[in-house]
């Protein structure tokens, strides 16, 4: 048989022996890192010279790059020559690992049976690489020897089976993008490869007959590690770490067997390679001097061209891509995507370059449909792949600019970095939309992009502070309260990184051309939906106080004031972006000039809209002296007009964008008739306008005291969320900002993301105090304890973060009364005078008390023990302190339902007075109109409501039972026992006093009425009337 067609039948055999598995445990795919095609991972791309290590034998040369310095060049070869020991020219020149330093081990899956593989025939030359004979194996394999570029063979076997038996060593190899970031902008750099660096490591002995492989000459395993294993690469990748991890990340990188010595100067690498020199000694790791180079300034690294300047994309790849044709079936564009997507890191808005191809494979397999659009992509993808960008790594510590796009098909981002004002590209990515996420809000996709950016560039955000550019109200959206399920997980997720975001400025350089609209799914509005209609003078337009940002909804306000004899008002329409009209109209009861009214309706109106959330405004008045005044072209010479013009433009402040323009009369009929209560409205639809009555002028100056507050734990977030203030401390400032996702600001108030409820209102100390106070001992409070009063201040809705340690404090803080057993230290004046003093109880128990009666109901004892924590010296005044005490119980939660009594009954929580004078989130978005609506919708779920409070009744008795059990001493009696009864008071000799004694003289058991209750008769023969429980006898010892 000719050599060419053995290598044919080679190349087959060898192809067809690599099987895929199906995954599953400990059944997967073989993982060798190792790329086997003939191009290496990691090569220089500059020329080399080769270099003789030694004058004896000439064949043993390593290279070197000829763009070195004459005196480096020098050093270069007198440092290689002096460290030969550490090149393998053959096998014989390995040593091997220490098998104390790592060995290979198998952990076979003892369910598995072994497999035997049949004998398959060889040519004879592949035998000279077989080293040790088995007798018996375990396991069976054949051999398969691929014939490398170099001319040299590569043994593999067939561990199909095996792989099967070994569980996945799940060790992590290095990140690729992680490790070419490291790597560019380094001066010079040195590539390395061990020799057959497997077969450095030795395997198990307990585990080297399992690795038996079958040939026509014997049955054969190796001592060494082998090719084709499954978790070879793992365990290579295990030794690198441990011996160079002291020089991983500094001077060097390792990815498997290919490593590269980096060095910023030039004079520094020599250095960085004796030490890594020194450790391949150590042990005894040989290189092969075939695929080393020392000394160049680039190279191509696991794909990509690395250099001093930055990252480039591997040419082969890029050609491989400009030189392919149009597609033509199914599996050329799957060709293509896939070609695009080993590119992806360098293709900007990559998924949407390719939504065209997407949409051809979505047709029959025999018959693709390429369209004129396809085409188009496709050669607008040749054309940018031709001018593929080169990509900057960032410096330790530089803060990073991100740009986001969202479109129908595809989330894209790109990440620089911006020294000296000159945009440079890091990273780019795309995600392609699919299912649900196409239908999300446009406003969530756009945070769905920066998370899952955050997800992909890890590396990047967690090491430097990101700063996003959007015009999109990103940080506004993630930590608003009514945000959905997954807004909430995302912006938890996004709380641990150092994310600020920033409005984009109006210039872009090239880098991020394709990312200058970030939403083109928006449709821009019509600037003609919102103008008037025509009119005899045209309106007069300014210049807008901010730039308007088309995909950034847009509001229309018209506002007008009015005065006569009768009264003054002021009337205001606000458009929404899909033309939804919401009128309004005031009524002033002072007078008020015309001017004045005029400016009531602007300033009423701005607060509508910033109440509302619009960031951009178009306000139209038809009063000149207004409009002109607030565009600074008219001078407000009198004080009140000032004072208006003062406020207005403090409002206008809140606003991304706005516009004033004064407009005719007629256009602004609308405004002008809510203003005259009027009716001379646009349409004749009926409808309920609202009309406030404004009691006071906007510019009249409340008087304020001065209150002197310390600074409050709240301020630094509250600060942060309000304008993104960060402490200069960066430790303080990343752990302010993990710490503000769960909170939001809500109407300038502060509010934390709770877990037994939504929104809790964030209080001082100082207020925190007074809330306590009222629940523990106000109108409805139960002198419950530390515990139960700090779960009950969160259920009414508050948090602070000192809650329950205040509450400790509070309740410990003064006892309500003292019990004492008539010691003599407590029954003194002095004492008696300092109970008196702060208001505490004293009480003297006597040893002998009465039994309890155990037929009170439950909720009575409850009720008076309620009273006796409320009343003070005036005992009599129970009867009205009685309704007090019953809405503290009605609304305190009950341990054995989880809910108050009150809400039992009326199927809603009451409002307790703590909840008037501190507002909490219910109580603040109060609406009448809504209540009796909501009220009612409660009591028809009131049955479901009480169902669920029996089941949980019903879960929590058995938890008293068995702690009333455990502490019952189990005792019984039999017929013919003697026992003694306890002396009760009805019992009790009235001669007698409390030195007494307890027990009565002994009775005999005469009946057993049930378990644990007898009948008994007296030594006289009289039997008593009544049976006695065993807790009041107890066994009498003849």
């Amino acid at each position: 048989m000719k050599e060419s067609a053995r290598a044919t039948l080679r190349e087959a055999y060898s192809v067809s022996t690599r099987m895929t598995v199906p995954n599953g445990r400990g059944t997967d795919k073989p993982d060798d890192p190792r790329d086997e095609a003939v191009t290496p991972q990691a090569q220089p791309i500059e020329d080399l010279e080769s270099v003789t290590l030694s004058e004896a034998q000439s064949d043993r040369q390593v290279r070197i790059s000829t763009t070195l310095s004459s005196a480096l060049r020098a050093d270069f070869i007198t440092f290689l020559r002096a460290n030969t020991e550490v090149f393998a020219w053959s096998y014989n020149d390995m040593l091997g690992i220490a098998p104390h330093v790592i060995s290979h081990k198998l952990s076979i899956c003892p369910t598995f049976k072994p497999i035997r593989q049949k004998w398959r025939p060889y040519d004879t030359e592949w035998y000279e690489a077989m080293r040790l004979e088995v007798t018996y194996p375990i396991w069976l394999a054949n051999s398969v020897l691929v014939k490398k570029s170099s001319g040299a063979w590569r043994m593999c076997q067939d561990y199909t089976d095996l792989n099967k038996a070994c569980p996945k060593d799940s060790f992590p190899l290095p990140r690729i993008n992680q490790m070419v970031d490291a790597i560019a902008g380094h001066e010079l750099l040195s590539f390395m490869d061990a020799y057959s660096g497997y077969n450095q490591i030795f395997m198990s002995p307990a585990d080297r007959e399992h690795m038996a492989f079958i040939t026509d000459k014997g049955l054969y395993c190796y001592n060494v590690m082998p090719f084709g294993l499954k978790n070879a690469g793992a365990t290579y990748q295990r030794l690198v770490n441990k011996i160079f991890s002291e020089l991983i990340g500094t001077s060097m990188e390792v990815y498997v067997d290919d490593m590269l010595v980096k060095s910023k100067t030039a004079d520094s690498h020599l250095h960085n390679l004796s030490i890594m020199f020194d450790v391949l000694k150590k042990y005894n790791m040989r290189l092969n001097p075939n695929k080393c180079a020392f000394g160049v300034s680039s190279g191509k690294f696991l794909g990509f061209m690395i250099n001093q300047q930055g990252i480039e994309d591997n040419p082969e790849k890029i050609k491989a891509l400009l030189d392919m044709q149009i597609p033509k079936t199914h599996k050329d564009i799957q060709s293509l995507i896939g070609r695009v997507a080993a590119l992806a890191r360098f293709i900007s808005k990559a998924t949407d370059r390719c939504a065209p191809f997407f949409k051809a494979l979505k047709g029959s397999k025999r018959q693709i449909v390429w369209t004129a659009e396809c085409d188009r992509a496709f050669q607008d993808l040749k054309t940018y792949m031709s001018r593929a960008p080169l990509l900057s790594t960032p410096l330790p510590g530089e803060e990073l600019i991100f740009y986001l796009s969202v479109s129908a098909t595809a989330l894209s981002s790109v990440l620089i970095r911006k020294p000296n004002g000159i945009e440079l590209q890091i990273f780019y990515n795309s995600h392609a939309l699919q299912d649900a996420e196409i239908r999300y809000p446009e406003l969530e996709k756009l945070a769905y992009a920066l998370v899952l950016s955050a997800r992909k560039l890890r590396p990047y955000f967690q090491a430097h502070s990101i700063t996003v550019l959007t015009n999109q109200p990103l940080r506004q959206i993630l930590q608003r309260p009514e945000m959905s399920g997954r807004l909430v997980k995302w912006a938890i997720e996004l709380s641990e990184f150092d994310i600020h975001y920033h409005p984009r400025p109006a210039e872009k350089d090239q880098a991020v051309a394709d990312f200058i609209s970030e939403m083109t799914t928006f449709e821009k509005e019509d600037p003609d939906d919102d103008a008037p209609g025509p009119a005899s003078a045209a309106p007069v337009a300014h210049p807008t106080e901010g730039t308007f940002n088309p995909s950034i909804p847009l509001w229309t306000l018209y506002v007008d004031g009015s005065s006569n004899r009768q009264g003054s008002g002021a009337g205001l329409v606000l458009k929404a972006p899909d033309q939804t009209t919401i009128e309004y109209a005031i009524r002033f009861q002072f007078q008020a000039s015309n001017n004045e009214a005029e400016y009531k309706a602007l300033l009423a109106g701005l607060r509508l809209a910033k109440g509302i959330g619009a960031k951009q405004l178009r306000i139209c008045s038809d009063s000149q002296l207004v409009v002109n005044q607030v565009l600074t072209e008219f001078e407000a010479k009198d004080t009140s007009m000032a004072a208006y013009l003062t406020h207005a433009r403090r409002l206008l402040q809140h606003f991304a964008a706005y516009q004033v323009q004064q407009i005719p009369r007629s256009e602004n009929s609308h405004a002008d008739a809510l203003s005259r209560l009027a009716s001379a409205i646009d349409d004749n639809v009926g409808r309920h306008v609202p009309i406030e009555i404004l009691a006071r002028r906007s510019t009249s100056e409340a008087e304020v005291h001065a209150v002197q507050q310390d600074p409050s734990w709240m301020d630094p977030i509250h600060a942060f969320l309000a304008s993104g203030t960060l402490p200069d401390d960066k430790t303080k400032a990343k752990t302010l900002h993990r710490r503000s996702a769960r909170y939001l600001l809500l109407n300038q108030i502060l509010y934390r993301r709770g877990h037994s409820l939504p929104l809790l209102r964030c209080m001082t100390p100082q207020q925190g105090n007074y809330v306590l106070r009222e629940i523990h001992e106000g109108a409805c409070g139960d002198h419950s304890g530390a515990r139960s009063l700090a779960f009950k201040t969160i259920r009414q809705g508050y948090y602070w973060p000192t809650l329950h340690a205040d509450a400790t404090k509070l309740v410990q803080s003064l006892p309500n009364a003292i019990i004492t057993d008539n010691g003599k230290q407590f029954d003194s004046s002095q004492f008696r005078h300092l109970c008196h003093r702060f208001k505490i109880n004293l009480f003297f128990a006597s040893p002998a008390h009465p039994q309890s009666n155990g037929q009170v109901e439950a909720i009575n004892k409850i009720i008076k023990k309620t009273l006796k924590k409320k009343l003070g010296p005036a005992k009599g005044a129970w009867p009205d302190l009685l309704p007090k005490a019953l809405w503290a119980i009605n609304t305190s939660y009950r341990r054995s339902t989880s809910e108050t009594p009150f809400s039992l009954a009326f199927g809603t929580e009451a409002v307790v007075p703590v909840e008037i004078n501190a507002p909490t989130c219910r109580t603040a978005s109060y609406t009448p109109e809504q209540n009796e609506t909501l009220l009612a919708f409660n009591l028809d779920l009131i049955d479901e409501h009480c169902s669920q409070a029996q089941v949980r009744n019903a879960a929590y008795k058995p938890g008293p039972f068995r702690y009333y059990d455990s502490r019952v001493k189990r005792q019984s009696f039999k017929l013919g026992d003697w026992v003694l009864r306890k002396v009760s008071l009805a019992t009790k000799d009235s001669n007698e006093g409390t030195l007494g004694p307890t027990w009565e003289s002994p009775y005999e058991v005469v009946t057993v009425c049930r378990p644990g209750t007898y009948r008994l008769r007296g030594t006289d023969g009289h039997t008593l009337g009544h049976p006695w429980n065993v807790e009041h006898l107890k066994y009498y010892y003849k």
